[in-house]
């Protein structure tokens, strides 16, 4: 079985020292492979060691370059985007995956965000409304609703 799906297996069931034994299994069984490199910033990002995934990170940006990769590549865009920040470059794989849904979202983020926001008024009883009405209403509205949020009474 192929290592590098060995490791994502375990990071993805939680079992992070199972994680970490296939990878460095990996290691000895293909040490020049790019995928090492990868494999390493997201086990450490997964076990929030996010100093520790941007120093490695910029351990494997000198490591390619001195290979002769280009800046423009693919495997050090990521690498150096975690170098950067690694929370930011996971969020952007994220982003990126799903056939675009994440960058639909994004774009329809920047749509609304210039959207004035429209004034609301609560009134104590509102038109037409019952007094099971007003009830929700007042849930609803609460104090911080922010905070609380809508109890569904």
């Amino acid at each position: 079985m192929d290592n590098t799906c060995t490791v994502t297996g375990f990071q993805r069931e939680g079992d992070s020292e199972r994680a970490w034994d296939s990878f460095q299994t990996a290691q000895r069984d293909n040490p020049g492979s790019l995928s090492l490199s990868q494999l390493e910033v997201q086990l450490l990002i997964a076990e929030g060691k996010r100093a520790l995934a941007s120093e490695r990170a910029r351990y494997w940006v000198k490591r390619l370059q001195r290979q002769g990769w280009s800046n423009d590549e693919g495997p050090l865009e990521f690498l150096s985007a975690v170098a950067q920040d690694p929370a930011l470059a996971m969020a952007q794989v994220g982003i990126d995956i799903a056939g675009g849904a994440g960058q639909r979202l994004l774009a329809w983020l920047d749509e609304v965000a210039s959207r004035e926001v429209p004034d609301y008024t609560v009134t104590r009883d509102p038109p037409g409304g019952s007094p099971g009405a007003r009830r929700r209403l007042a849930t609803r509205v609460g104090k911080n609703p922010c905070r609380h949020g809508y109890s569904g009474t």
